[in-house]
């Protein structure tokens, strides 16, 4: 099943393996009812109840340092914004809940963790535009650093939406999950009025951006 993964740096558990399980209410803070909160929040948009638990881990590139982590597991991601919308809210709200009690920023590098956390992103910003209601999640990928390599709160990220018009929507983000930023890319290909899709010629991507749809 897909799991969804959020760090703290910590020597607390540095003598233990990486991957070695963890009390998660003890570790990050929280209570049952945090935990009952989170997964009612996101019951309507997942297939099942989320799973949270906790395990040693590791944050930071190259030699990076010791940490936990918080991982969120589920029968299955959902792609389309609005349940990504509801998944990332939660996320935000456990995020700030546990690194308000434990005093350290989180660090993410799980693609689909940051994807959700994207869309949530966006709508706070106010920067939604109507065609992103039907968004669906392509990936994240990392900017500044490289994947497998680690990444630290000074990198960023960017989560691809396509849009249901065919054109694309990225949504940039740091590993700590702050907005910094978001743009809107014509698709190779339109769809006219009868929603047939049609090559883009080089003046059709040159009027699209004219118009100022780069959001």
């Amino acid at each position: 099943m897909p799991e969804l993964e959020i760090r703290w740096p910590s020597g607390t558990y540095a003598n233990l393996p990486i991957g070695t399980p963890l009390d998660v209410l003890e570790v990050s803070g929280l209570d049952a009812d945090d935990l009952v909160e989170f997964a009612a929040d996101v019951a309507d948009n997942l297939v099942g109840t989320p799973t949270v638990t906790a395990r040693v881990s590791s944050a930071g590139k190259g030699a990076s340092g010791p940490a936990w982590a918080v991982v969120v597991e589920i029968e299955r991601y959902v792609s389309d914004s609005a349940s990504l919308f509801a998944l990332g809210t939660a996320l935000y709200a456990l995020i700030r809940k546990i690194s308000g009690r434990r005093g350290v920023q989180a660090v993410i590098e799980e693609g689909r963790t940051l994807g959700a956390l994207s869309v949530a992103a966006v709508e706070e910003s106010e920067l939604l535009e109507e065609a992103d209601l039907e968004m669906t999640f392509v990936q994240t990928v990392p900017l500044t650093t490289f994947p497998g390599v680690g990444t630290n709160l000074g990198d960023v990220w960017t989560t691809v939406f396509r849009r249901n018009d065919g054109d694309l929507r990225l949504v940039f983000i740091s590993p700590g999950g702050k907005f910094l930023g978001t743009v809107s890319v014509p698709g190779p290909y339109m769809r006219d009025e009868e929603g047939s899709a049609h090559e883009r010629t080089s003046e059709d991507v040159s009027q699209w951006w004219a118009r100022g749809s780069s959001g």
